[in-house]
């Protein structure tokens, strides 16, 4: 049994699609000062619906991560396999470290708090949930965004990024103060808009699903 804790993170954060981009390509861009990563998501264009809230699957992902903390400076390869909506279908899996992913992206920032006993987890809000995005790294390693939600008395979603080898966690983001600030985090053509700090559960415990 592992379980693994969450801090969240202030991350600095941009999302954004240009004008002219496909619907199905996202570009993103998160640095904390230590960690920092930024490329593109590929995701469906047909919507899936968590707990009420329309989702587009990652389908795919390129570019860069890099912990300075470490000294990693790594070029993003893919999404993680197996993905987890081919494999364990309203689900959720994890990495050989014990990483939980859902591999999910929610274009409105009302990601739901979609944690399930044994160790619910309770606030919701963001581009992607609790769960996260997990992707492989040139270098062996894995990498992995999330959100911890809307955090009260914060109005706007906790942002955190890790780093893991095959089998146990290498590096969290820390607890840092957002830039560009919140009201400057978009995402063109959605709406979107959308940090401050409590230690929360993100790992579950592995199941049996």
């Amino acid at each position: 049994m592992k379980k693994h804790f969450c801090v969240p993170l202030a991350l600095a954060a941009v999302l954004s699609i240009g004008q002219a981009a496909r619907a199905d390509q996202i570009t993103f861009s998160f640095t904390d000062g230590s960690i920092s990563t930024w490329g593109n998501f590929t995701v469906s264009s047909t919507p899936t619906v968590v707990d009420g809230v329309n989702a587009l699957e990652v389908t795919g992902v390129s570019g860069y991560f890099n912990d300075a903390a470490l000294g990693i400076s790594a070029t993003i390869t893919g999404i993680y396999t197996p993905i987890s909506y081919n494999t364990t279908p309203g689900s959720i899996a994890f990495s050989t470290a014990g990483n939980s992913y859902d591999d999910l992206y929610f274009p409105g920032g009302n990601s739901p708090a979609d944690c399930p006993p044994p160790d619910p987890y309770p606030f919701s809000g963001g581009v992607f949930d609790v769960l996260g995005v997990l992707f492989n790294l040139d270098n062996g390693d894995t990498a992995e965004l999330w959100s911890n939600g809307v955090i009260p008395p914060a109005t706007d979603p906790v942002y955190g990024a890790a780093i893991a080898n095959s089998s146990t966690d290498l590096d969290y983001a820390g607890d840092l103060v957002a830039t560009p600030e919140p009201n400057g985090i978009f995402l063109l053509g959605t709406g979107l808009l959308g940090i401050s700090g409590l230690l929360a559960l993100k790992r579950q415990r592995r199941t049996t699903i």
